[in-house]
């Protein structure tokens, strides 16, 4: 995530990024979040992720309540209440929903990057954050980054990849771990492919008007503000990507109108699971491989050239 401030879009991001710099010695707001956060963990005497966000309230003197008195959307927001933070969660929200679980921390674990932000910068944070639409997504965006960083740790994730290697068993196994979605972990995994990103590619359509073909389904630099990321949109078609070389490592090329990316990386297969029809208005497809109901299709991992850090993302698995 790069300083947006640098932009110069916004007076308000200019003096959040500066209040975070000046309270931390950080060099920007998101190394700063990721040691504010770090002193807390620390605090709260937790050792290993993944990190209880109880003990971590605790220790900004922060209320946690998992009750029925808030039926809002949100999955969790902060409140004042005589002069004291207090993070809800509506129960009603997640009742019979046992699957929201990953959601639910990190949804949870953003809230908790607000209060960080709260208890350092006082409440001027929170008009900063409402004076314009980039001011708020920023603050937003820099939440999400935080939460990402909280739940899932890049040193962490960058030992168990050089020890496991990248799979979608990896990943799979990373989420049980540190208790959070594969789609987070894949999000996560985005920053450690300097100018690269993963993608996933399955079979479906958009529309009845669309062939059922092999299109991106997932887009890992979506959720990075960091410039010149590759990017597709979901439903593009393979015509957007080519892949050379042999071996476990290959040349990507990536093209959307006039923009190319050159880059290096591998590719996989990658399971989806059953078809889900009404989802993706998928029929059945002419192409790819349906085994037992399940879709095979494929990711590609890739950075930009000489930044493909191969050891980190080899395979190790028969």
């Amino acid at each position: 995530m790069t300083s947006v401030a640098s932009q110069g879009v916004s007076t308000a991001i200019t003096e959040i990024e500066a209040r975070l710099r000046k309270a931390t010695g950080a060099p920007d707001a998101q190394t700063a979040m990721r040691r504010l956060c770090s002193t807390v963990i620390k605090a709260s005497k937790q050792k290993e992720p993944p990190y209880k966000i109880k003990p971590l309230l605790d220790v900004l003197g922060v209320s946690f309540e998992y009750e029925d008195t808030n039926s809002g959307a949100a999955e969790a927001s902060v409140s004042l209440r005589k002069d004291k933070l207090v993070l809800e969660v509506p129960k009603v929200n997640f009742r019979g929903r046992s699957g929201m679980y990953r959601r639910w921390r990190f949804s949870i674990a953003h809230e908790f990057a607000h209060i960080v932000l709260l208890r350092t910068l006082g409440a001027r944070i929170v008009e900063l954050t409402y004076q314009d639409e980039a001011s708020y997504r920023y603050v937003e965006d820099l939440c999400d980054y935080t939460a990402s960083h909280l739940l899932l740790p890049r040193t962490r994730l960058t030992e168990v990849l050089r020890n496991e290697g990248f799979s979608q068993g990896t990943i799979r196994r990373i989420a049980d771990r540190f208790d959070t979605s594969e789609m987070a972990v894949l999000r996560a995994t985005n920053d450690l492919l300097p100018g690269g990103a993963i993608f996933t590619i399955r079979n479906h359509r958009r529309h009845s008007r669309e062939k059922c073909e092999p299109r991106v389904f997932f887009c890992s630099s979506y959720y990075s503000n960091e410039g010149n990321r590759p990017w597709l949109p979901r439903g593009c078609t393979m015509k957007h990507i080519k892949l050379s070389g042999n071996g476990d490592f290959e040349n990507v090329s990536i093209s959307l109108g006039e923009k190319r990316w050159a880059l290096e990386g591998r590719s996989m297969p990658w399971i989806f699971g059953p078809r889900q029809k009404d989802m993706f208005h998928a029929s059945e497809p002419k192409v790819g491989e349906i085994l037992g109901g399940v879709d095979i299709g494929t990711a590609i991992v890739c950075a930009a050239k000489g930044k493909f850090d191969r050891a980190l993302f080899q395979s190790q698995e028969a």
